[in-house]
């Protein structure tokens, strides 16, 4: 897989990774992989106004993409924020693994569903290139790429995308398909 590596002062360098290695990678770096035009499904949830425990979030919409996805086989990584001991926002990383779609037709799936559409807690920004203000985005680099697992938010926040099941094979948490 590709994967864009950048340094303390956002110099990007596209490296070939095998999965394998995830684990190894140097924290020096933040590293987003790079997303392809074969994708699984996955799926960015973003919750600002948290009226539930964590739990709860994560039950009702594992529940959701596996009525969506017959026979699910559901990745999950988390990376929420907190202050003074208290989640600011929750942010949960779904990845489908028995499922595969071009990026173009996935992305018109999600828009198009009845449920998924209407769903602001759903990130529909990540299935296109993003605005150059987007902050993954670092100097303007704006192609479709989605933060690995076990990496940094960024350099200046130091949030890991922890996966929360599959932390023996991470290549379940991987959307390009090979």
């Amino acid at each position: 897989m590709i994967v864009d590596r950048y340094d303390k002062d956002y110099n990007c360098e596209s490296i070939i990774l095998d999965p394998k290695e995830i684990k190894s990678l140097s924290k020096d770096y933040v590293y987003y992989e790079k997303i392809q035009s074969k994708v699984k499904p996955f799926f960015d949830i973003d919750i600002y106004d948290i009226k539930y425990e964590m739990k709860q979030y994560m039950n009702y919409y594992t529940s959701l993409f596996k009525l969506i996805f017959k026979d699910a086989d559901i990745a999950i990584s988390l990376s929420h924020k907190h202050s003074n001991g208290k989640y600011e926002k929750l942010s949960f990383h779904y990845v489908i693994n028995n499922y595969e779609y071009e990026l173009n037709e996935f992305h018109e799936f999600v828009i198009n569903h009845p449920i998924l559409s209407m769903d602001d807690n759903i990130d529909k920004t990540i299935y296109t290139s993003r605005p150059s203000h987007y902050k993954v985005n670092f100097l303007g680099h704006n192609k479709i790429t989605f933060r690995l697992v076990l990496s940094y938010k960024s350099h200046e926040d130091k949030r890991v995308k922890c996966p929360y099941n599959y932390n023996s094979n991470l290549e379940k948490h991987i959307i390009t398909l090979s």
